[in-house]
């Protein structure tokens, strides 16, 4: 007997393995995901779907006895600098303390071992602690088909945790009910056969109020033989003063219903759940089906990476933001956004238009963009913060050219224009200190490494090169001939400079950094982004594929590339630290995370510094190999990628939490050390392996000359994503006709302007949800 669990975001599946059943037993856990629908998709719920199976010749009953805590959660305190407390036995009696001290009780909390209730007159953040117990304090309330905890907010002051859950059910057979003893209401579920059997500690709905830790909801169905029956419990939440470091931003849904109630309620409808499961399904069919082409891992991969999503902040006033990581509190910085925003571009492009709005209002007099909408250490949301980058204003940039390339929005390219031109010049400004003509001493995202220690780099120079070639094409649309002139002869002279500084001729690769000849994993980043936003190559072809063998024979490791072989004397890794960070061990924050890395370094005793894996290098290699060589074997371009999420879907199985860095697979002799989460929690680096579905599917996007064409690696028949902003689908060939079916999203294209092979669809293109063409 067991539970076997899957998942494919924004679902979850737990099936029951138990041959002493009569009834085969699964349940799904899904939320709203509606690409292009970011209202639908912010509803605070997650549904759960229990199916009962009944193989047998005999009709058998099934129950659900979903019990929720609210009124007391387990290990957490609340601490309050302006509370009272009382010995008191157990959590049932500080629960009712609480009631009886009314508006003097806002939260509490209970020490178990001291048997100590703290009576707070606020509500502070919850924090972990053992054999703890906690709550904002509330009353239960359940009415016809649902049951509500409501927190009690308090008046004049933020109370983030204050609020309100509910759950509510499908079906007729459902009941509700609350009990200080979680064990009294399980008990009360068996005698009453699946549903609640009243008792002094059991107290059954409905009913307009009352105090208790537990409330609960049971269900019993029917199943005939040879039946599959199911019921669906929603589980809503509504917190309205949701806080950023200290301030009220609050939470978008608000503007959506009033309640966790009419969350519940509203969805705790079959026809409602059937209609969100269709669109999760119908994304899920873009990206994985089972007459996809692509490799199953990859597939895997491309549906749970979704799971980033989670980050997201919808704030009251519409804003739209996002941490770098679990681990790394600042918000929204340019260059990890870079990293991952293809799914976000693709489905939801709303959240990353109102983070490029933000990024470019804080353009400072110089013209750089700062690296991020609130800092790294703990400062307030959207104040342009940290660090003067390579890679932000830079990809700030680049990305103004990939909306107008997308979407053909000329008014939105001009703009955004002048921030665009002033942050050129900058940029070459920076270049031209010493008459060097490449990046100057900045630091980028592989920061660790420090390579800001250094004149230049291969990875900062292919994205100015990228950058450059970028604003040749602005400037030609904005028929702005002067920034036309400016960039190119910028870029003539950056070009040869990368030659003449960087490139080993006698071992034909590009170095990592001026004075040494090291290799990096990912320094041709930059012209992955340039080939992918159709900028063509930045140095010769034969160059490339010169690097790109090597890179792999310096660097290949089982479980991805690593990110610098060849500098036998790296930077002290206190340096490392301390030049990444900026350097302010002032504040607790930073130390930490400084100290921790300096630990890490001295107590494995291996090179924690260069001898890693970060984790975009892989995917990244794989898309330029097929991107230079299309015909090759595509599972040998794919090697190095699914060497690294292969080891992430098979061995670690783990996709909804993917770091940033992981460990090599020459780190000593213990397995359990190697290919293992080093640095980083629910990081983005690895969403750059998003970059291979448009590369295998030969996608090349030109809205402003009104062309969209496909060339995939595959023969057909085939069947691809279709991946644009806000549009996805799938273009399949089934003997020799090809067919392109919209998920979701509009799209428009004149006649003539769509080609799959060089077969060209001689009509225009109009395309909403659901609809298709053939050819």
């Amino acid at each position: 007997s067991g539970i076997e669990y899957s998942g494919a975001y924004p679902v979850s599946k737990l099936h029951v393995l138990d041959d002493k059943q009569d009834l085969d037993v699964t349940l799904y856990a899904y939320s709203p995901f509606y690409p292009n629908n970011l209202n639908y998709s912010a509803q605070p719920l997650v549904a759960f779907t229990m199916v009962f199976k009944n193989p047998t010749n005999l009709a058998a009953r099934g129950s659900v006895f979903f019990n929720l805590p609210f009124g007391a959660i387990n290990d957490c305190a609340r601490e309050s600098t302006h509370g009272r407390n009382a010995s008191v036995p157990d959590v049932a009696a500080c629960v009712a303390l609480c009631s009886e001290w009314g508006a003097q009780c806002a939260s509490w909390s209970f020490d178990h071992a001291g048997q100590i209730c703290f009576i707070n007159p606020d509500v502070p953040h919850n924090v972990y602690r053992d054999d703890w117990s906690c709550a904002v304090a509330g009353t239960w309330s359940v009415g016809d088909n649902d049951i509500t905890y409501h927190g009690t907010p308090v008046g004049g002051s933020l109370s983030a945790g204050a609020g309100n859950v509910t759950l509510s059910g499908t079906g007729d057979d459902i009941q509700y009910a609350v009990s200080n003893d979680v064990a009294a209401l399980y008990q009360s579920f068996l005698a009453g056969q699946g549903q609640f059997a009243p008792s002094d500690a059991v107290k059954v709905g409905p009913f307009a109020s009352a105090t208790a830790a537990n409330g609960a909801a049971a269900c019993r169905v029917n199943v005939e033989a040879g039946q599959t029956v199911s019921v669906s419990v929603v589980f809503s939440w509504y917190f309205p003063e949701r806080d950023h470091m200290g301030v009220d931003v609050g939470n978008f849904y608000v503007n959506l219903a009033d309640s966790s109630r009419t969350f519940a309620v509203n969805n705790a409808d079959n026809s409602e759940l059937l209609q969100m499961v269709q669109r999760i399904h119908a994304h899920h069919n873009v990206f994985s089906n089972p007459d996809s082409s692509y490799p199953e891992w990859l597939q895997d991969h491309m549906v749970n990476q979704f799971s980033h999503f989670r980050g997201m902040m919808f704030l009251r006033d519409g804003r739209m933001r996002e941490y770098e990581a679990y681990d790394c509190p600042d918000v929204d910085s340019i260059h990890n956004d870079y990293q991952r925003h293809l799914p976000y571009i693709w489905t939801q492009p709303a959240f990353e238009l109102s983070k490029l709005e933000r990024w470019g209002e804080g353009q400072q007099p110089a013209g750089f963009l700062y690296e991020d909408l609130g800092s790294f250490n703990l400062g307030p949301l959207d104040q342009w913060a940290d660090r003067v980058m390579a890679d932000t204003t830079s990809l700030w940039i680049m990305e103004q050219w990939e909306f107008y390339l997308n979407t053909n929005n000329t008014a939105y390219l001009a703009q955004h224009y002048p921030i665009v031109q002033r942050a050129i010049h900058w940029m070459v400004d920076n270049a031209n200190t010493n008459g060097q003509g490449l990046p100057w001493m900045l630091v980028c995202t592989y920061d660790i490494i420090a390579f800001s220690l250094y004149n230049t780099t291969t990875f900062n120079s292919m994205i100015y090169l990228a950058t450059l070639r970028a604003v040749q094409h602005m400037s030609l649309v904005m028929h702005d001939n002067a920034t036309y002139t400016f960039a190119t002869q910028a870029f003539n002279f950056g070009y040869s400079q990368l030659y003449k500084l960087l490139w080993n001729s006698t071992l034909g690769y590009f170095r990592a950094y001026t004075g040494g000849d090291a290799m990096m994993g990912d320094c041709l980043y930059g012209q992955m982004l340039a080939h992918h936003l159709g900028l063509g190559w930045l140095v010769p072809e034969a160059d490339l594929q010169s690097h790109l063998v090597a890179e792999l024979k310096y660097n290949g490791d089982p479980y991805g590339i690593k990110v610098v072989t060849g500098r036998h004397e790296p930077p002290p890794m206190s340096l490392a630290v301390e030049e990444s960070f900026l350097g302010a061990r002032a504040t607790p924050r930073m130390a930490q995370v400084m100290d921790q890395l300096l630990e890490l370094n001295v107590k494995t005793g291996f090179d924690t510094q260069d001898d890693v894996i970060w984790l975009g290098a892989a995917p990244d290699w794989s898309y330029l190999k097929l991107a230079l060589n299309p015909t090759m074997s595509v599972t040998d371009a794919l090697a190095p990628a699914f060497n690294q999420l292969g080891n992430y879907r098979d061995r670690l199985r783990d996709l909804w939490n993917i770091v940033g860095i992981t460990s090599p697979g020459d780190w000593g002799t213990d397995p359990d050390a190697q290919g293992v989460p080093y640095v980083t929690s629910h990081y983005g680096f690895v969403m750059t392996d998003y970059y291979l579905l448009p590369v295998l599917a030969g996608t090349v996007i030109n809205m402003p000359a009104g062309t969209l064409s496909f060339k995939p690696v595959y023969p057909c028949p085939f069947n691809v994503p279709v991946t644009l902003v806000g549009v996805t689908g799938t273009l399949t060939c089934t003997g020799g006709v090809y067919t392109l079916a919209i998920a979701y999203g509009h799209l428009q294209l004149p006649a003539g302007g769509l080609s799959a092979n060089g077969k060209i669809y001689s009509q225009a293109v109009n395309l909403a949800d659901g609809q298709s063409i053939s050819w």
